[in-house]
């Protein structure tokens, strides 16, 4: 239980460095930029793509920095299919809208993390 803490205080610190960077990025309007309200405006198909994506760099990312979670957080994503991912993510949205003018990953960060993380 002390080690879970210790990596979500990790997690945290990265989430809020992230929060100032895409600080930076909105200002500058970086290319390929998408917020909450460009995902939301998306069609079904390109939102459920995307999503697949976001799931891909949400494990690849546990994998690398944070192997001692990666197998916990696969476990209890393992039955999840990307419809039932994608609505997750789509209420998680929903519940949040003073996040939608951040960056889409990283809200889809916060919302996996929230669900995998947090018992």
């Amino acid at each position: 239980m002390k080690r879970k803490g210790i990596v979500l205080f990790l997690v945290i610190v990265l989430l809020l460095s992230l929060n100032s960077t895409l600080n930076l990025q909105e200002q500058k309007r970086i290319l390929g930029f998408v917020s909450g309200n460009d995902y939301l405006k998306g069609s079904e198909s390109s939102s459920g793509n995307y999503v697949i994506g976001l799931v891909d760099m949400f494990w690849v990312f546990f994998f690398y920095n944070f192997p001692e979670l990666y197998q916990d957080i696969c476990e209890k994503m393992e039955n999840m299919t990307g419809e039932q991912i994608k609505k997750i993510f789509e209420k998680y949205l929903k519940e949040h809208p003073e996040e939608l003018h951040l960056a889409c990953a990283g809200i889809f960060l916060q919302a996996m993390l929230e669900l995998c993380l947090i018992d």
